[in-house]
């Protein structure tokens, strides 16, 4: 896919966090990954054009440990994963 996020930045994530777009079945989700004040990373997965259509994750590691049963998840994690090798051994859990 083109490296530009699909549905409107509802979030307002800075452009830099975007990391691409991600498809399963009928399911599109934009894929934003975040430094939170703390320092931790955060995921964003943006699913549709209105406000309140996103998933958040207040860590990186929790939307790995949940993808198993989501498909649109597990592609996000391997997205993350290609673009931030250190999340790699999540794919293995």
């Amino acid at each position: 896919m083109e490296h530009k996020p699909r549905w409107p930045n509802g979030c307002r994530h800075a452009m830099q966090s975007y990391v691409g777009t991600v498809k399963a079945g009928g399911d599109v989700a934009d894929v934003y990954v975040y430094e939170k004040l703390s320092g931790e990373r955060a995921a964003c997965l943006r699913v549709g054009e209105s406000l309140p259509d996103y998933y958040s994750f207040p860590k990186v590691d929790t939307l790995f440990m949940v993808s198993h049963s989501v498909p649109l998840y597990q592609e996000a994690c391997k997205l993350i994963a290609s673009a931030f090798p250190e999340y790699g051994y999540l794919l293995e859990l």
